[in-house]
């Protein structure tokens, strides 16, 4: 992967902060949610701590982001190179610094997503087939064992990942602009021949790739409707029946698919504005209600986001990585 310059990173850098000023005025603006509880707190982006770039390298892809102990303080992210391979980055907190970016080899067409099973890592993209293919390790954040086909069906996006006990479960959107899944038990170890059939969640059409969340065995499914706004579904058991509608998280208009995670008992969401800068809402994962969307402050992007949370505890970590417009990635941290 090819190193990033002192000239790219000073103009990405002027890039990011020469829009310190510009405000939440210039294109989409924040409003308020609908009224459906809101029993949910408004995210105070006062915490975010400022944007810092990943340590050189370029991307063609969002980010994805992932957090290797449940309360966000050791991270991994993904990134599709320039050379259309999949790299990744290791985040060691004991001295608080990144790795330095590896491949993980393969030729893919999307963005990646990754999900961390104890000390396992998935890693799922597109290939030039466009199907959905996936790279795992056999323990640890190297020694990744090459990539294999999840199946020969075929898909317009990039796919998400997550695990809920005992399942893996992937997601995609097809054609038809809907959102199909499917899942396999690991509970005796990762087997490829274990993935069900995929199928649609049922209702709604999308318009961008799905991301997906889970906690105790709710699975949470968001993605951008025709309308540009985010949407979210939600299953109570892993995928098996899915809620009976997909539930409108606030209002406000995006460019970019959303990123989702949970974050004590409510997710967080964090999306590209019309402003293309980085816009985060908490949000019931069951109802969708939300006190409203803030944006980040300083810097704009040219991807969608990618987020890790504290999953336990709702005033714990929450990092949001995106491509800058210097196609390096760039991370914030709420804390």
């Amino acid at each position: 992967m090819k190193s990033m310059n002192k000239i790219t990173w000073f103009c990405g850098m002027f890039a990011l902060l020469a829009h310190t000023a510009c405000g939440a005025s210039d294109g989409w603006q924040a409003e308020e949610a609908e009224t459906i509880g809101q029993s949910e707190e408004h995210l105070d982006v006062s915490r975010f701590t400022g944007w810092s770039q990943i340590p050189p390298g370029l991307f063609n892809s969002a980010p994805a982001l992932v957090s290797v102990d449940s309360t966000a303080t050791t991270l991994e992210a993904y990134g599709r190179g320039l050379d259309n391979t999949i790299y990744y980055n290791y985040f060691n907190s004991t001295n608080s610094t990144w790795q330095g970016w590896s491949s993980i080899g393969g030729q893919l067409t999307s963005r990646p997503a990754a999900t961390i099973v104890g000390s396992t890592r998935y890693v799922v993209a597109k290939g030039g087939d466009n199907a959905i293919w996936l790279n795992r390790t056999t323990g640890g954040h190297s020694s990744f064992v090459g990539w294999s086909q999840i199946s020969s069906t075929v898909f317009n996006t990039a796919p998400a990942i997550t695990y809920s006990s005992p399942y893996l479960i992937a997601v995609a959107r097809k054609s038809d602009n809907k959102v199909y899944w499917t899942r396999n038990d690991i509970t005796l170890g990762y087997d490829g021949a274990n993935w069900t059939a995929w199928d649609d969640i049922p209702i709604g059409s999308v318009t961008s790739e799905p991301s997906i969340t889970s906690k105790s065995g709710v699975v949470v499914v968001a993605a951008k409707g025709t309308d540009d706004a985010f949407w979210i579904i939600s299953s109570a058991n892993s995928g098996t029946t899915w809620s009976s509608s997909w539930k409108k998280v606030g209002l406000g208009t995006f460019k970019s698919a959303p990123a989702i995670s949970y974050h004590g008992s409510n997710v967080e969401l964090a999306g590209r504005g019309t402003d293309d800068f980085m816009w985060v809402a908490t949000a019931s994962p069951s109802t969708g209600s939300t006190s409203g969307w803030s944006q980040i402050p300083f810097g704009t992007f040219t991807s969608a986001p990618a987020m890790a949370a504290n999953v336990g505890n709702a005033s714990g970590k929450l990092i949001v990585v995106a491509k800058g417009q210097d196609n390096a990635f760039w991370t914030d941290k709420w804390q």
